[in-house]
This record gives structure tokens, sequence and C-alpha cells, in this order.
């Protein structure tokens, strides 16, 4: 099975733009915990399906850049996902980021679901 990049990150989150190619920018705004927010970076590596770094910061915040890896090794009934996103200076950032990984991996899981016809074709 082949996941279109694209389309999953259109669908799980809200606004995003991309440019998935070493150099490349994103963007992608949101909300969390009931506030909203706006990210970017630019891709660092883009190895599809294995592999997709980035940086990744806050529009408008600080100059100082994390990074996050994407690994991606096929199962037979799926494929698994090594997340990485490291960098951090500030602890109570790394910790929000944590807690906003496992809230959208949630939320990615949902949207990949047999049920939810993410897979599949559409009409």
């Amino acid at each position: 099975m082949s996941i279109e990049w694209g389309l999953i990150a259109a669908r799980w989150v809200p606004t995003s733009g991309a440019d998935p190619r070493v150099g490349g920018r994103w963007r992608a705004a949101g909300s969390g915990r009931g506030r909203p927010y706006a990210l970017e970076g630019e891709f660092l590596a883009v190895d599809p399906p294995a592999k997709l770094v980035h940086t990744w910061r806050s529009v408008g915040g600080p100059a100082q850049d994390s990074t996050v890896t994407y690994l991606l090794d096929p199962l037979p009934l799926g494929t698994h996902l090594t997340l990485r996103h490291e960098g951090f200076r500030d602890p109570a950032a790394c910790v929000r980021s944590c807690r906003g990984w496992e809230t959208s991996l949630e939320a990615l899981g949902r949207l990949l679901a047999p049920s939810s016809g993410a897979a599949g074709p559409r009409d």
C-alpha cells in the first residue's frame, strides 16, 4: 500500500502547505488546547517511502529550529513509524511538543484506521 504524503498531511493538519523536496519549505497551522499555532520549517531529507526529515519552529518564534525525523518501516499489516523530535534548548518546550505529538499521532491513527477510508479510493 502506498500513502500519498500530501493527502494525509492535508487531512491530518488543518491547514498546510509543503514543497516536499530537500530545501523545500513547509508550513502548518491549527489549534491545540484551544490556542492557535503556526509552524514552519525546511525539508532536510526526503526519501519516500522510508524517511522524512525537516526543521521545525513556531512562525514568528525564536530562530532556534528543532529537527523532526520520521522513519517508516513496512510491516505485514501496516507501517511502523519511528518519530524523533530533537534539538530543544528549553525543557518546557520539549514537554509541550511531546504532548502535541501524542495528540497529533492519535488523530493520525484515527485518520488511517480502516473505517476512515483514507487509504482507499476516493469518489
